[in-house]
């Protein structure tokens, strides 16, 4: 019974958090996703008006791409910033309650895109029968915050993956499956259970 309410609980969280409107097919070739050339489909299914803060993605080939049916689980993260200026006023109790309006002010929305393998998966809320529904890979979620946003925001990447595989294998990297990322730092390779790390800047030149 308690593994049964373990995954009606679980379950309902990723309903939450990936609503059918925010769900969209994967904007590329599943088994080789190239996360920088699907760049712009992913800015505008998280929303034009937004701007870059990171990408993150696992376990990238040497031809720059992943295979997002991997039974390694790869997947690539995208996350974005949106300056908002939004004011929610919900009403407190009657006069003489003590219970004064609530007033929140927005400043700032993130927006996080996640890519992975589409699948399909069931649910069962309370009693009802299970259900079948299709994750189609890509999902976008939201939070929103009082506070503005003080990083930086950063254009989409000039290099492709491949680019930066190219130069990890010029400096000896055998062939692998990497991690990348790319933020206001400029793009860092790893392999993981290794001592394989680099970083590059925003042109691709190793920082020592």
């Amino acid at each position: 019974m308690k593994k049964n309410l373990f995954f009606i609980l679980a379950v309902t969280l990723v309903i939450i958090s990936c609503s059918e409107k925010d769900s969209a097919a994967i904007p590329g070739n599943i088994r080789k996703f190239d996360p920088v050339e699907s760049y712009e489909k992913v800015h505008t299914f998280a929303g034009e008006d937004t701007g870059l803060i990171s990408i993150i993605a696992y376990y990238v080939k040497p031809d720059g791409t992943i295979d997002l049916k991997a039974d390694y689980k790869p997947g690539v993260y995208y996350s974005f910033y949106q300056y908002i200026d939004e004011v929610i006023e919900k009403k407190g109790g009657p006069l003489g309650s003590g219970i004064e309006e609530d007033r929140i002010e927005y400043k700032s929305e993130y927006i996080n895109v996640s890519i992975t393998e589409p699948h399909y998966y069931t649910i069962q809320i309370n009693l009802d029968e299970p259900e079948t529904k299709y994750d189609p890979g890509m999902n976008r979620t939201n939070s929103k915050s009082d506070k503005e946003f003080d990083g930086s925001l950063i254009a989409p990447p000039a290099l492709t993956f491949k680019d930066i595989w190219d130069r990890a294998a010029d400096m000896g990297t055998p062939y692998a499956v990497a991690v990348i990322t790319y933020d206001c730092n400029g793009y860092r390779f790893f392999v993981k259970d290794t001592d394989i790390s680099f970083q590059f800047d925003f042109n691709g030149e190793l920082i020592e």
